[in-house]
This record gives C-alpha cells, structure tokens and sequence, in this order.
C-alpha cells in the first residue's frame, strides 16, 4: 500500500479510544475493509464527527503509518437519513454492516461487495424493511463473498451465518424482532 489512501467507503463500525479518537472501520471500493484512526472525533469542533457514523457512505483520504492509517479528510456522500429516522431500517443495515464485517478481511478487496452493500443501503432508504428483504440481502452477500450459492435455499440463514463465520451476529436478535 502506497503512503497515501483515497476512496469511497462506507462506515460499518467506530469505537472510540483514548480521549477523543476513534477507530472506524471502513469498507472500501478500492481497499476492501480498512480500519483507520480518526483523531480528535470526540471533540465538538471535529469537522469528521458527523460523517463517520455508521451506514454513511463517505469519500475519504488517509495517510498510512505503521500500524493504522490516520483518516486527513472525510466528505459525506450520503447519510441515508431515512435509514436513520426508522427504527426497523436502521436495524436492518446494522445486521448488513455487521454481515459485512464479520464475513471480510481486512484489505481484501471485493468491488462487487462494496457496489452491493451501497445498492442495498440505497434501496433501504427509500424502501421499507422487512424479513424478505434481510434474508434475500443476506444471501446475496454471502454469495458474492463465495460462501454461498445464491440458488441455493437455506434453512435457517442465520444459524448458517453463524457457523461459517465461528460468531455471533449480535445485531440478529434485534433484526428478527423488529421486521416485520
């Protein structure tokens, strides 16, 4: 990887550290999944705070260290606020970033999944969740990732999710409760 780090990318978790930092973790169109520091979000004057909240798809720039890239500058290209102000969406696309994160690597990168995932949080907005839509989207994943064959029907997808990956997806619980 080269010193410098651009892309778009959409946020599929942060966790703060230290005082006012956080790590984010990203995936990427042209990096795959990216963890990267974020100084200084914490703070009310931070002009990356608002833009590095989860299912945000983002435009962003980064400077490689030694251990973690540090994010220099961060654009939001789209917030999806309709996922936002909807309970049963938002736990919709938490149970997909969380699908996403545990099924990638790190700096493997599946342009095909990164076109998904923003297609999907694209159709969410404007659309309406349901169980269909997880478990068809969910499928659909796993399938580009090649665990699965999207012809293939599935018994129990979550039990199967679970199994291949050797963890739980905490956001499933609350995904199953809230689509109707």
């Amino acid at each position: 990887m080269s010193n410098k780090l651009a892309s778009s990318a959409i946020v599929l978790s942060k966790h703060y550290y230290a005082d006012a930092d956080a790590i984010v973790t990203l995936f990427t169109s042209d990096y795959g999944k990216l963890s990267a520091v974020a100084k200084g979000i914490k703070k009310p004057s931070s002009r990356k705070r608002g833009n590095l909240e989860s299912a945000s798809l983002i435009r962003f720039s980064a400077v490689q260290t030694k251990n973690l890239p540090i994010l220099t500058e961060v654009e939001s290209l789209n917030n999806f606020m309709d996922i936002r102000s909807d309970l049963s969406k938002m736990s919709l696309a938490y149970y997909l970033l969380e699908l996403v994160n545990k099924t990638s690597m790190d700096e493997e990168e599946n342009n095909e999944l990164f076109n998904l995932l923003k297609q999907y949080l694209e159709e969410l907005n404007t659309g309406r969740a349901s169980q269909k839509r997880r478990l068809r989207y969910a499928k659909k994943i796993l399938s580009v990732q090649g665990f699965w064959d999207n012809d293939k029907d599935l018994a129990d997808l979550d039990t199967a999710i679970e199994s291949l990956i050797e963890r739980k997806i905490n956001s499933v619980r609350i995904a199953q409760k809230m689509l109707y």
